[in-house]
């Protein structure tokens, strides 16, 4: 179910522990913007102004390690 106002507050709390990726305001901002370019994708809106309820998502960097 849709929601009823695309007029929500995304604040992204972010933390990190023992990652390579330390600036966690950086990763807050690339995790947010994904968010909203989704969210411009799939509901029928141009513009998604943050004045409404917040919907709140945290961020949580651990150890690094390497995919193979």
């Amino acid at each position: 179910m849709p929601p009823k106002s695309s007029a929500t507050a995304i604040p992204v709390r972010g933390r990190s522990h023992k990652s390579q990726l330390t600036s966690v305001p950086a990763c807050q901002r690339t995790v947010k913007k994904a968010i909203v370019e989704r969210l411009l994708e799939k509901l029928p809106v141009t513009s998604l102004p943050e004045t409404g309820p917040p919907a709140a998502v945290e961020v949580a960097l651990q150890t690094t390690r390497e995919l193979t």
